[in-house]
């Protein structure tokens, strides 16, 4: 991973925790609205139950006042019309005041409907049943008022039937002057009101009236367990909604709805804004990290990686960067800078060695070939045959490693271009005008200097051997070298001649050739193959090497980017 990213993604974690944290406290402030929102919804549903309750009570007190007046209730119809008519014009609240007989029949009521049949209405046979006053259901169209209403009624007695009500004493409650008090005395943005009867249906909504008489599911009334509280659902329209509840005694259940997308629209809005706001600055921080990154980091650290490759490709010149005074990327690449002014020191220390060692091995490697030849004047023969061969072997030891080391001190050399060199100065040797001709054809190739060493040396007595062995003196001919590079690192040495060829039945094996012994031996320490294929056209020896195996890399991978 790069520098830049990395940088990027440690400002994305710094701003993490403050983040988060703004992130907890905006949905914290959000559930505290939530909550703040039941509340108000069930303590405003129970302030109206609480007034709705003294509307019942209050009318209860009425209705027993009527009560204790039997006789003019049942005996005198005119004033009993008289006395409903007053309770109607003196109290707006009531819509119809009226008395029935124990059937349930009208006998005096205002508006006037004296005979009017409401013995199937069920509050009339519940208040016959019992002595507190009842509060019905809502009737949409009254039989005595024409319009919708809340029925409430109690019994009365007459002393002549004490056992027995003599009939009962009805108030119909005006909802829409109830409902418009409500309306009126309270704001209603985004939220409603709707009081239920005991049979779950909507008998005021406030704003609107369009739900009016419309039943709740039992499902949502199940929700309205107790004398107060609040929970979260859909309204009767199907919106979501934070609902709360209170109950009065006389079985009415009054609820305040708040929308909870208007209500909560403000908070939402804010929750979204902040979010935004959240994202847009981590998306800048980390920007404003990306660029940062790149003048300050990357371009730093790419300059003195390129320096650094370059420095480890063999350009020991090479400075690290200057970088701004006092920062850590400074002080390492002053730190780098100083580290290569000693790395090149030792260098220099080590080629000064390295030369002067190199000079003190050729010359003992030509000081031995000196006494070798010396040595040879004094001997017979066949010493003399042997001591020659072996100070060939010296001065060709010495000619490479004159070869080897002329150019640097380099773990590696490009063999093509050394072996095409060595052979040269072969053939200048051992090769007049009348000896066969050498001809080279080598391919580049990088070969470790041990193998360079070991191959020059397998090269050198192939050559010789073909010289004094493949052709008759003075005759001429072809003596061929060649060095192909083969894939991933194997490499085939092959040296031919068009001479006559081995002896009949010769097995480099059992050669007691010292430059074939040698040949073998140095093509098995390189784990290759001897191959020699002779015949009338001539002879060819090749060795092949393997691949080589892969060398671990000569410094770490870098990626600034």
């Amino acid at each position: 991973m790069s520098l830049r990213n990395r940088l990027s993604i440690l400002v994305g974690l710094v701003l993490v925790p403050p983040i988060g944290l703004l992130t907890y406290d905006t949905i914290e402030t959000r559930d505290r609205e939530r909550q703040a929102l039941h509340v108000q919804a069930q303590n405003q549903a129970q302030l109206i139950a609480g007034q709705l309750e003294a509307i019942v009570q209050g009318a209860g007190r009425l209705s027993w006042a009527l009560s204790q007046q039997a006789r003019i209730l049942r005996a005198e119809p005119e004033r009993c019309a008289s006395l409903m008519r007053a309770i109607v014009n003196d109290l707006p609240l009531y819509r119809a005041a009226f008395v029935t007989d124990r059937a349930g029949r009208v006998t005096c009521s205002w508006p006037r409907a004296e005979g009017v049949n409401l013995g199937d209405r069920d509050y009339v046979s519940d208040a016959l049943r019992q002595s507190e006053m009842v509060v019905g259901k809502m009737v949409a169209r009254g039989r005595v008022t024409g319009a919708s209403a809340l029925p409430m009624a109690r019994r009365y007695m007459t002393p002549d039937s004490e056992l027995e009500p003599a009939g009962i004493v009805g108030l119909g409650l005006d909802l829409d002057l109830l409902g418009r008090s409500f309306r009126d005395r309270y704001d209603w943005t985004n939220r409603y009101l709707s009081i239920l009867d005991r049979d779950g249906a909507i008998i005021i909504r406030v704003p609107g009236t369009e739900a009016v008489g419309r039943k709740v599911p039992p499902a949502a009334l199940a929700r309205a367990t107790g004398s107060a509280g609040s929970f979260e659902a859909s309204d009767v329209f199907g919106r979501p909604a934070i609902i709360g509840y209170a109950k009065t005694e006389a079985g009415l259940l009054i609820s305040v709805g708040y929308d909870s997308a208007a209500a909560l629209a403000q908070i939402n809005q804010t929750t979204w804004r902040n979010m935004l706001l959240m994202a847009f600055v981590m998306l800048l921080a980390i920007t404003a990290a990306w660029f940062a990154g790149e003048r300050l980091v990357r371009r730093p650290v790419t300059r003195m990686v390129e320096a650094a490759q370059r420095h480890h490709a063999g350009e020991r010149q090479v400075r690290f960067p200057e970088l701004k005074s006092g920062t850590e990327l400074d002080a390492l690449s002053r730190a780098l800078n100083r580290m290569a002014d000693a790395e090149a020191q030792l260098l220099a220390q080590r080629e000064i060695l390295m030369r002067e060692l190199q000079h003190r091995v050729m010359n003992s490697l030509q000081l031995l070939a000196s006494f070798l030849h010396l040595q040879a004047r004094s001997a017979d023969p066949a010493t003399r045959e042997q001591l020659a061969l072996a100070r060939q072997r010296i001065i060709s030891m010495s000619t490479i490693f004159r070869h080897l080391y002329r150019a640097d001190l380099a773990s590696t050399v490009e063999f093509g271009a050394f072996l095409e060199a060595f052979c040269q100065d072969t053939a200048r040797a051992y090769l007049g005008e009348s000896s066969p001709r050498l001809e080279i054809a080598a391919d580049k190739l990088e070969v470790p200097l041990e193998q360079a060493l070991s191959l020059a040396l397998m090269a050198h007595e192939l050559i010789t051997n073909a010289i004094k062995h493949a052709f008759a003196p003075g005759a001429p001919g072809r003596i061929r070298v060649a060095f192909k590079a083969g894939p991933e690192g194997s490499s085939e040495l092959v040296v031919s001649d068009n001479g006559k060829g081995m002896p009949e039945g010769f097995d480099a094996g059992r050669s007691k050739s010292l430059g074939m012994v040698l040949v073998q031996r140095l093509t098995q320490s390189l784990n290759g193959e001897l191959r020699i294929n002779s015949g009338a056209a001539g002879t060819e020896v090749t060795i092949a090497l393997p691949r080589r195996p892969p060398q671990p890399p000569s410094g770490p991978a870098h990626n600034a980017d």
